[in-house]
């Protein structure tokens, strides 16, 4: 059986939007002490307030904010790493080298910031759960992904989840990687639809739960909406992941 939720702490990067709201009230309906991240400050005190949660308003790239959120909130037992950026929808011969390297440093050194800042404090603890979302546009054919810097900053995160995951199982701390699929969120797509890139399935690579691509289990036009994740990753917090044998 799922272990309990309730009164457990998690925090909640990228969450005043879309599949983060979406997962964020997942977990607070779930009993957990839920405490939410934006750069918005009225749009996330909006989604805490909805939710039961706390607000916490800064930029998850730099440093003092991240350290600054981890000094006000409780301890946490579960981190999710959703805050992340698509970045310049151009060819490559348009593209400005710092608007692509903003890319990375939202996306990939925003997570390993808060993983660095919450790590230590749950080993302290005796274990804890980070979950990392990934995306499908890390391993899909490169058609229909214009910008250079979205999917390889995606790349970087799942592989990052793998190496993390490898180091800190056996300490007590489990370490997941969510590519969520196709999802209907405000971000938009250069088709014009609010839809982000991926095809889920479930599996397991030592003690990092991933999703990847199968042809057996969703159709390229396949989508997922925000609740579909929410609930995957409430089930995801509640298991323990354990390296496959």
């Amino acid at each position: 059986m799922p272990e309990s939720l309730e009164g457990r702490v998690a925090l909640f990067t990228g969450s005043g939007s879309g599949v983060g709201a979406n997962i964020a009230r997942g977990l607070a309906e779930a009993g957990m002490d839920v405490w939410v991240t934006d750069r918005t400050a009225a749009r996330i005190e909006a989604v805490a307030a909805e939710i039961g949660g706390h607000a916490l308003t800064g930029d998850v790239s730099l440093e003092d904010d991240v350290a600054r959120w981890f000094e006000q909130t409780s301890p946490v037992d579960l981190l999710v790493n959703n805050a992340g950026v698509q970045g310049p929808t151009v060819t490559f011969d348009q593209e400005e080298p710092a608007s692509w390297w903003q890319v990375f440093e939202i996306n990939v050194r925003g997570s390993f910031l808060c993983c660095r800042a919450v790590v230590p404090r749950m080993l302290a603890r005796g274990g804890g759960r980070i979950v990392n979302v990934t995306s499908g546009a890390a391993y899909l054919p490169a058609g229909g992904f214009p910008s250079t810097a979205y999917a390889p900053s995606k790349a970087a995160v799942h592989r990052f989840s793998e190496l993390l995951a490898a180091q800190l199982a056996p300490r007590g701390v489990f370490v997941f990687a969510i590519s969520p699929g196709l999802v209907r969120t405000a971000i938009p797509s250069p088709t014009g639809t609010t839809m982000l890139p991926g095809r889920p399935r479930h599996a397991r690579h030592g003690s990092c739960m991933r999703w990847r691509p199968a042809s057996s289990t969703r159709s390229p036009g396949a989508t997922s909406t925000p609740s579909t994740i929410r609930r995957r990753s409430c089930v995801d917090e509640s298991r323990r992941s354990e390296p496959a044998t």
